[in-house]
């Protein structure tokens, strides 16, 4: 079954060189969207630490960083397959640098992003945080701890 608006999702999936927001309703396919987007984008050769998917729920950075894995693994096992070696390189690299990227809550990163900028954001040096709160403890084994280069 095709999806009604299956045009906009392969133009999101397919349009790498711009950032998006993508936002629609609880179980509309966002995170089949962005698991394609990201997998795209990590098999062109961007590496992990330059790409941010950032989300509202724990739930959902969860199910993103999941499920962005599996995508790595299934493209490199289709990739070497086709004999595709500049693809299965890139999809190889990114599985190998997978802990860099960042697939957070806004929560997480806005609290990354104030500890590890802390002079750029106003703050003195060493600037603490609140306490995570204890919804993210199940994420903090899946998120990387850094804030990207840049943001795809």
């Amino acid at each position: 079954m095709t999806a009604v608006d299956q045009a906009v999702r392969d133009r999101v999936a397919a349009s790498l060189d711009e950032n998006i927001a993508l936002t629609a309703g609880a179980g509309s396919g966002k995170t089949s969207v962005l698991v394609a987007r990201l997998v795209r984008l990590l098999s062109s050769g961007v590496p992990p630490a330059d790409v941010a998917a950032i989300t509202f729920t724990e739930k959902a950075a969860g199910e993103l960083f999941h499920r962005t894995r599996l995508g790595l693994e299934a493209a490199l096992a289709e990739a070497e397959s086709e004999a595709d070696g500049e693809a299965a390189q890139h999809i190889a690299a990114a599985l190998e640098g997978f802990s860099a990227l960042t697939l957070d809550t806004i929560h997480s990163f806005c609290r990354q992003l104030l500890v590890e900028e802390s002079l750029a954001a106003g703050f003195p040096p060493a600037t603490a945080a609140g306490p995570e709160p204890a919804w993210a403890a199940p994420l903090a084994a899946g998120s990387s701890s850094r804030v990207p280069a840049a943001i795809h």
